[in-house]
């Protein structure tokens, strides 16, 4: 066991759980799916079938959480008002679905079994799910939310992002410092911490599963109403490699601990100093570049004619 894994297995479990599902919260960002969600390529019916997907997920979860509200290692991260997402999410299908009958997916009723089954077996287990379910949708949900109402021009009232407001919390981060110290507080012994961290990668590929399926949907390549297409951003190299790095190139901020995100030297619209103009631009451009070719062509030909006398 080497220094930094010596130096982890005392770490609290909010830090166990966070180093210990690092690589699949990776695979799970890098489907395509979420790269096509933050650059605003996704279709109407895509989203409305994640959120029907997200809707079982989470009264899974919540209805677990509900049953075993006094289970002592449960009961500290017990907070149904303040993130509690069944609710928002059925509004929000009703917002995108409308009234059609949506069936959740085999990768989402897969979900649902292993929450109702750990439920049933081992409810201690819930912790993983809410910890890679909530503390998500606090930190990178925020920034889909973003995304969400750039792609399909929503409102400022939240209708249709409700699965990403959390109004009955005043500061997200001060309430998610306030999570992570109940988790480190949890009354878990090691062996117990261990299995929490194998779940969180358990739900983190259950996540990734769903995102897979949609996949399949296809995506976006001309704007309409069910089609939205977002301005493409240039993000390369290992910039691409995160999803939510596309809105950093964008200039929208990332999440609070977010890792920072390295912009290429790659030259864009945003370089060209003509951008100041707006749509001035142009006419500025017809105007000005004839001069200023002329221009230098006079001084070439002063320069060329300099040369010649001091033969």
């Amino acid at each position: 066991m080497g220094p930094k894994t010596e130096e982890l297995r005392h770490s609290g479990l909010a830090k166990r759980l966070k180093e210990g599902t690092r690589v699949a919260h990776q695979a799970a960002e890098q489907v395509r799916f979420v790269h096509e969600f933050i650059k605003g390529n996704i279709k109407r019916e895509s989203y409305c079938q994640l959120l029907v997907n997200l809707h079982y997920v989470y009264q899974a979860l919540e209805q677990e959480f509900d049953k075993h509200a006094r289970h002592k290692v449960l009961e500290p991260i017990y907070f149904p008002v303040e993130i509690h997402r069944s609710e928002a999410l059925a509004a929000d299908v009703r917002f995108f679905c409308g009234n059609q009958a949506i069936k959740p997916s085999a990768a989402a009723m897969q979900y649902v079994e292993r929450l109702h089954d750990i439920g049933d077996t081992r409810p201690e287990l819930l912790v993983s799910h809410a910890y890679t379910r909530y503390m998500g949708d606090l930190s990178g949900g925020q920034i889909l939310k973003r995304a969400l109402i750039r792609s399909f021009k929503l409102a400022d009232s939240d209708d249709g992002s409700q699965f990403y407001n959390f109004s009955a919390i005043e500061d997200l981060k001060a309430f998610k410092n306030r999570y992570r110290q109940r988790l480190d507080n949890l009354p878990a012994d090691e062996s117990l911490v261990v299995q929490m961290v194998e779940e969180a990668n358990v739900a983190f590929e259950l996540n990734r599963q769903m995102f897979i399926e949609l996949d399949e949907q296809g995506f976006c390549h001309t704007p309409s109403f069910d089609c939205p297409i977002a301005p493409e951003v240039s993000c390369k190299g290992k910039c691409a490699a995160c999803p939510f790095a596309s809105l950093a190139t964008a200039a929208a901020s990332l999440s609070l601990g977010h890792p920072k995100i390295q912009k290429t030297a790659e030259f864009n619209s945003q370089q060209c100093p003509l951008r100041l103009l707006s749509s001035s631009a142009p006419k500025f451009a017809l105007w000005f570049l004839p001069i200023g070719f002329g221009i230098i062509c006079s001084a070439f030909k002063v320069q060329s004619h300099a040369k010649l006398l001091s033969r």
